[in-house]
């Protein structure tokens, strides 16, 4: 059986439902009586302008965030980092039509719309959007975040702006992620344990997230045995003409008790069975998701076979926290979430002063609701 990955924590765009009050439902941002800033059209896009952000498909023009938001049609023109591309250039054989690599930092026109690309701290290359509209407003499209950035990533920067769109799945949990020191700690005892046990498989989000995680086990003087796809990442993820990190190698069964493997969460383990013989997996999941004692117990029965996943919540994205102190360093009034909407977000923020949209594909009425 496959398992869920992140994506089956981060609300479903289909079963997403926003919270009562004041906030967006379906494609239109509604509440205000203004027109929206941004709505959802196969991805979020900027009314009254040729700009989407993450779109799903293809359009004219289209930024893309980060390296793990996959382009929907190479028939499109693309804006993104440099390292967004060369990362994208490993991850698929497909190119769009046009590329505009742009540097963070730097503000340029295009059109009738002053843009400037500014690090998120999500993973290597991941940047925010700041759009200054015709009329002087400006907008912030945030996308995936992270306060807490990895090795090899720029720290997240803040842009002000009167309204901002993110993807901040954690956020509707109400709770907080730990620091770096406080994973890594944590990470540390488990994995002594789980090398006892037998192999220690150390799961973690293919982009971004496993390249973070393996920095740590190769702080801990490991030798760690890579995925194949994780590997191959290796080299997008590293400065162009370092070397690979030598406690890395490319997985080769058969694995005995005491070695450390890096997984993807996002694929199933029944492939790692076979080279394990008869030695015990004892899986630890490491991803901001394992707050979630719901999806981690979905994972579980995902990954019937093997011993139930030990969950150790890693900083790989933005909590409750996390997303006021960002909205109040934007002053931003609006928020859209893309994901994490939920009942506590809404009061949060409802207590500054903010008024919370959903960005969500439109959802058919259920005539057969009791």
């Amino acid at each position: 059986m496959r398992t869920p990955g992140r994506s089956a924590f981060y609300p479903s765009s289909k079963r997403q439902r926003p919270p009562s009050g004041a906030i967006g439902r379906g494609r239109e941002a509604v509440g205000s009586g203004e027109a929206p800033c941004f709505v959802w059209r196969d991805g979020v896009h900027v009314p009254g302008t040729v700009l989407w952000c993450d779109a799903r498909r293809a359009h004219s023009l289209c930024f893309l965030s980060h390296a793990g938001r996959r382009f929907g049609s190479r028939r499109c023109q693309i804006l993104c980092t440099d390292i967004t591309l060369r990362i994208l250039q490993l991850l698929s054989p497909t190119r769009p039509d046009e590329v505009l690599p742009c540097p963070c930092g730097r503000p340029f026109s295009l059109g009738n719309l002053r843009l400037e690309l500014f690090p998120s701290g999500y993973l290597p290359g991941a940047a925010s959007l700041l759009i200054t509209l015709p009329d002087g407003r400006r907008l912030v499209y945030a996308g995936d975040l992270n306060p807490q950035a990895g090795p090899g990533c720029a720290p997240m920067q803040v842009r002000g702006a009167v309204a901002l769109a993110c993807h901040a799945p954690l956020c509707a949990l109400g709770r907080s992620l730990p620091d770096r020191a406080e994973a890594t700690a944590a990470l540390s005892a488990h994995l002594e344990a789980a090398r006892g046990a037998g192999v220690a498989v150390v799961l973690a989000a293919e982009v971004g997230p496993a390249q973070d995680v393996l920095d740590v086990l190769l702080r801990f003087g490991l030798q760690v045995q890579v995925h194949p796809r994780i590997y191959r990442l290796l080299a997008a993820f590293t400065e162009p003409g370092a070397a690979l990190p030598a406690g890395a190698r490319p997985l080769r069964p058969p694995v005995r008790a005491g070695d450390v493997v890096l997984w993807p969460l996002e694929r199933p383990l029944a492939p790692l069975v076979p080279a394990a013989g008869a030695t015990r997996l004892v899986p630890l999941l490491c991803t901001g998701a394992a707050l979630s004692a719901e999806w981690t117990g979905r994972y579980a029965r995902a990954m019937s076979g093997t011993m139930p996943p030990i969950p150790i919540p890693f900083p790989d994205g933005i909590d409750l926290p996390g997303l006021l102190t960002y909205v109040r360093a934007t002053e931003a009034r609006e928020v859209y979430l893309t994901a994490g909407m939920g009942p506590v977000v809404e009061q949060a923020l409802g207590r500054m002063g903010v008024r919370l949209h959903a960005l969500v594909p439109p959802q058919q009425l259920d005539l057969f609701a009791a």
